[in-house]
């Protein structure tokens, strides 16, 4: 692998929980209700990634020298009956392809950024996020 510096590859949904290059569901699934329990609980069917030139709210960026990286980017929706959060997935190794992406190495971290409900409830009260029709089943109370 040519780079020394660790890579961030962070992807999130939209205000309205949609992911870019994720078709929307089958309409049979629109009122779909969250799983209850087994593995799946709290969520909706899994519909892939099939749409792979939408790009939007999905970046990849080295750290610098210090291990940091920072990115800019829009408050996530509420999805699949879920709390907001950014994924995101670290790589130590890593090559720039011809085509502008990037093929990973050894991955040495899965995981996902969480905010604070006091967030939520100022960011639910405004435009956009008051259209996401998942933000009632992720926040019920509010």
């Amino acid at each position: 692998m040519e780079n020394v510096l660790p890579l961030v590859d962070i992807w999130q949904a939209n205000a309205t929980g949609h992911y870019a290059g994720h078709p929307l569901p089958h309409p049979h699934l629109a009122d779909e209700k969250p799983q209850v329990g087994g593995k799946r609980s709290g969520l909706l069917s899994v519909y892939p990634r099939t749409k792979h030139e939408e790009t939007r709210l999905r970046s990849a960026w080295p750290t610098n020298a210090n291990g940091v990286v920072q990115f800019t980017s829009i408050f996530p929706g509420y999805n699949t009956g879920r709390a907001t959060y950014i994924h995101t997935k670290g790589f130590p190794e890593w090559t720039v392809l011809p085509s502008g992406t990037f093929d990973a190495g050894h991955l040495s971290h899965v995981g996902q950024f969480f905010f604070d409900d006091e967030v939520n409830s100022v960011v639910d009260k405004m435009h956009p996020y008051t259209t996401n029709p998942l933000k009632e089943r992720c926040r019920p109370h509010q």
